[in-house]
């Protein structure tokens, strides 16, 4: 009986040992993909996403052309964005996939992940050496993902890259709760 004593005494020590102090926070376990703030994307129109001023900052715009639906890639929209050089368009998808981060991070292996606004981000960068494209894919919901793509002739990828990443930003800062 006095080792059954024992046991249990020594097993409140310990677990006062790892208990936290009340009020200050500990560290917990995440699941892939991170998502701090969960968005509601049930009525968003991808066309509204992106607005001029969004390229201003880069010294891109106006539009070409009004935004699109892109047929191809459901939830979408497609932009045309003027740029110093005529006929060279700023070409920009964006919109949330009815799909999973991790159906796109699998989709695109070679890509590396960041962490924007608490949300896990998936990049990638690649194309032909006269026509890049920069992808990001945030995971913002259950089983859906917000895509940011930006593709131009004879741009950098390097440049390209920070424009994607300045723009995915912008818009988790400003996608509803």
């Amino acid at each position: 009986m006095s080792r059954l004593l024992g046991a249990a005494v020594l097993c409140c020590a310990l677990a006062a040992c790892t208990a936290g102090t009340p009020g200050t926070p500990s560290p917990v376990a995440t699941t892939s993909p991170r998502m701090d703030k969960p968005r509601n994307v049930a009525n968003l129109d991808p066309c509204k996403l992106v607005t001029e001023d969004d390229f201003k900052r880069n010294k891109y715009g106006p539009f070409a052309a009004p935004p699109e639906l892109h047929k191809e890639i459901p939830g979408t929209c497609a932009v045309w964005v003027s740029t110093s050089e005529p006929g060279n368009y700023l070409v920009v998808l964006a919109g949330v996939l009815p799909s999973p981060y991790e159906a796109e991070k699998a989709n695109n292996p070679d890509g590396w992940q960041g962490l924007i606004e608490g949300h896990h981000v998936w990049f990638y960068c690649g194309g032909e050496e006269r026509d890049i494209s920069c992808v990001a894919w945030a995971a913002v919901a259950y089983e859906r993902t917000l895509m940011v793509s930006l593709s131009r002739k004879d741009a950098s990828e390097s440049h390209l890259l920070l424009n994607t990443q300045g723009l995915i930003t912008e818009l988790l800062a400003r996608m509803p709760s």
